[in-house]
């Protein structure tokens, strides 16, 4: 391999192609279906049982393996049942945002039918509604761990409940 520290290029179209991944660029992501098959609140903590029925295979590593997309999709999904569930909601009636995420890969995820997800409430604090805003926003953060460690980190999402 030869390192080109002072490459000046400019591309476009076809040329980009070649480099371009099947997962993201090529719809290889709308192959993956991915379920919740269980999850257990308990306070401030909640563990998710999750799981894929089917899943993209990429050219390059052939064995599946859990992308960053869909941990933040699992995540983002488990914190949203998380905090409804919390704040005494029985379904989802709002859009949430996310603010604030660090995830860290220690080593892939590479069972499709075992994805233990477990996040942990670090936070929450709600700003009232002010101005144009006509529902308070609700700031949660939480501690998340995938797998054993495979990946984990913070993340940050916020909600227009109180």
């Amino acid at each position: 391999m030869t390192w080109h520290a002072n490459l000046s290029v400019k591309m476009s179209g076809e040329e980009l192609k070649p480099f371009y991944s099947p997962y993201i660029m090529d719809g290889g992501q709308n192959q993956d279906v991915i379920r919740i098959d269980e999850v257990a609140i308990e306070g401030r903590l909640c563990k998710a049982k999750c799981s894929f029925e089917s899943y993209f295979t990429s050219p390059t590593d052939t064995s599946f393996h859990l992308s960053l997309q869909r941990s933040v999709d699992l995540i983002t999904q488990v914190a949203i049942i998380h905090a409804l569930k919390l704040t005494g909601h029985e379904k989802k009636e709002v859009e949430i945002w996310c603010p604030e995420i660090n995830l860290s890969l220690v080593r892939p995820q590479r069972d499709p039918n075992d994805i233990q997800i477990t996040m942990e409430l670090l936070s929450r604090h709600t700003v009232p509604a002010s101005g144009q805003r006509v529902t308070p926003r609700t700031h949660f953060k939480w501690k998340v761990q995938v797998g054993a460690s495979d990946w984990f980190g913070t993340v940050t999402y916020v909600m227009p409940i109180g």
